[in-house]
């Protein structure tokens, strides 16, 4: 049975299975052909693994971002029973208040480092060097094209950063 099979017997798409195969999660033999490796699946294998997954018994590959919650949510509408349920505005307000506050508590970079503010920077992205300014970006890279203000070449394509000090030097001069 091909990769394509597997899945349709299956019921998900090739690439699910794909992750499934490469998280060892379902077993395959790999036979290599002119054009490459083609994977072959038993079909006892297959069996054995659409009754784990209609089991339950898969762990989830993804975790909610948000913690769900542990009181039964209300229907907005005031009705009772059924099994559609919403959050109400008021509980929605709270946890984004509650989420945006442990978000500017502790501001990090993607690295995990402190986060510095744009106001206490040195060197600035046209973005930032836009958005401390006012001046569009779009401005700022004429400035640069125009040698009125200087920036430092980054790292590959497209301008780099900007010195806060050549900045200001040409914010004055506007």
């Amino acid at each position: 049975m091909n990769k394509e099979q597997a899945a349709k017997a299956l019921g998900i798409s090739v690439r699910t299975l794909q992750r499934y195969m490469a998280g060892h999660r379902i077993g395959f033999t790999e036979r290599a052909t002119k054009t490459g490796k083609v994977a072959d699946f038993d079909k006892a294998e297959v069996q054995r693994f659409k009754d784990e997954l209609k089991a339950g018994r898969m762990t989830a590959t993804v975790k909610p971002v948000i913690a769900p919650l542990s009181e039964p949510v209300s229907r907005i509408d005031g009705g009772t029973g059924g099994e559609q349920t919403a959050l109400a505005p008021v509980d929605l307000m709270q946890r984004f208040a509650a989420m945006l506050q442990a978000m500017q508590s502790a501001p990090q970079t993607s690295a995990g480092a402190p986060a510095v503010q744009i106001e206490n920077k040195f060197m600035l992205s046209l973005v930032e060097a836009s958005q401390l300014s006012g001046v569009s970006v779009a401005r700022l890279r004429e400035a640069i094209h125009a040698g009125e203000l200087g920036a430092h070449k980054g790292i590959g394509r497209g301008l780099g950063k900007v010195k806060r000090t050549d900045l200001e030097a040409y914010i004055n001069g506007l």
